[in-house]
């Protein structure tokens, strides 16, 4: 089981790391339900299954949290949480040292591959959600800049 410490210093890390990424993930999770919501104000004819975008919102949430125990296991197998530490000690008396400097990058070097793989499993959280939504809900008038592109 691991240590309180352990599980703090993840969850920095993955504050730092998980950064614009998280946000704009978990954003786009709560602007869904109020896009279903309108949906079904737009006509009497539309009717939105509220199990169904629960279903959707269920396993978009699932994936997000599969997404961050994977940026996590990333960043602990790759021992970036040893470099994060080592930086900010290095960069405790002054931030433009060289040591600081090269601590820093070395940490970005590290948590860099843990950071795109993030990104791209919030992607595919995202496009799965919309699918889900449009596919599985029949919400077919979601707009098409909700997408998220696959490529970096």
């Amino acid at each position: 089981m691991p240590r309180k410490s352990d599980i703090d210093r993840n969850t920095k890390l993955v504050a730092i790391a998980f950064g614009a990424v998280g946000v704009a993930a978990l954003l786009a999770a709560q602007l869904l339900l109020p896009i279903t919501a309108r949906a079904a104000s737009v006509g009497a004819d539309a009717a939105v299954n509220a199990d169904c975008v629960e279903s959707c919102m269920t396993a978009l949430h699932t994936c997000l949290a599969d997404a961050h125990s994977a940026f996590v296991d990333c960043s602990t197998t790759q021992n970036c949480l040893t470099l994060a530490a080592s930086a900010k000690l290095a960069c405790a008396g002054d931030k433009s040292s060289s040591i600081c400097l090269e601590a820093r990058a070395q940490f970005q070097s590290c948590i860099k591959p843990c950071r795109t793989a993030l990104r791209q499993d919030v992607r595919t959280c995202q496009n799965l959600a919309l699918t889900c939504l449009h596919d599985s809900c029949n919400l077919a008038d979601l707009p098409p800049q909700c997408r998220a592109p696959m490529t970096e």
